[in-house]
């Protein structure tokens, strides 16, 4: 297993001063925000999946939730229980050739991403996910 330095905070998001939207929540879903951030920057925009280890009897569609993040943050609805994590930011190679992209992030925190977390079933959680550019 690879060494990564990779930290991941997760707690309940009821303390003064966090800021997210009031989503409606669904029956058994609880509502996941946070931060992702590269080398110590807000990641300006990118994808995080977040891919339940179980699924149980809820129909999970594309067997993922997806959220855009946007200046560093994101916000989701999602089941409870453990989830791997997938984190993408594609950039485009030439503007003249649709559909040429590239992904710029790590491959550890997308196709092999290794980042999990696990949410309790809370009114809301909040998570922070502090990458590295490099294979430090």
């Amino acid at each position: 297993m690879r060494n990564m330095k990779l930290t991941v905070f997760s707690g309940l998001a009821l303390l003064f001063g966090c800021e997210h939207s009031e989503l409606p929540v669904q029956s058994g879903m609880t509502i996941v925000f946070g931060t992702v951030t590269i080398d110590q920057q807000p990641l300006d925009y990118g994808q995080i999946s977040f891919i339940p280890s179980d699924p149980g009897d809820h129909h999970v569609p594309d067997g993922e939730f997806i959220a855009a993040i946007e200046a560093g943050r994101f916000e989701i609805e999602i089941l409870p229980g453990t989830h791997r994590v997938e984190i993408v930011k594609n950039e485009g190679l030439d503007p003249d050739v649709p559909g040429q992209i590239r992904q710029v992030l790590p491959e550890r925190y997308n196709v092999d991403s290794e980042l999990v977390a696990t949410v309790e079933m809370n009114p809301s959680t909040e998570l922070a996910f502090a990458l590295a550019s490099s294979n430090q």
